[in-house]
């Protein structure tokens, strides 16, 4: 038996899907080659955050959070954003912000039953 694991698998956007390893195992059939893998075993991918909750999934962003002056702050663009005003102050990097805000726009569109 040859234990094998894959390189970076392409997946596309449409399947709930991953490649996670598979394994060979030789057979007595030549056409074959002498070995075949069965189906490699998969794991769901879990659905999107909806972007009400994404704030929580930056640690950094913990000690603003319920600081905002808004309720539903979206941390975006705000005004009174304790969020926004940690990030013009340096205390959380402005590439954080970035990475929260690219994300964010990803996911405001989605409709509620795509979070599920």
């Amino acid at each position: 038996m040859i234990e094998m694991t894959p390189g970076p698998v392409r997946t596309a956007p449409t399947t709930p899907f991953r490649t996670q390893t598979g394994t060979m195992f030789p057979t007595m059939t030549p056409s074959l080659g002498g070995m075949t893998t069965p189906s490699p075993p998969r794991t769901p991918i879990p659905p999107p955050t909806p972007p009400t909750s994404l704030p929580e999934t930056f640690p950094e962003f913990a000690p603003y959070l319920g600081q905002c002056r808004f309720v539903g702050c979206s941390h975006v663009k705000e005004k009174g954003c304790a969020v926004l005003q940690a990030v013009k102050d340096g205390r959380i990097p402005a590439s954080r912000h970035r990475s929260y805000v690219r994300l964010y726009d990803e996911l405001k569109d989605l409709r509620d039953w795509q979070h599920k």
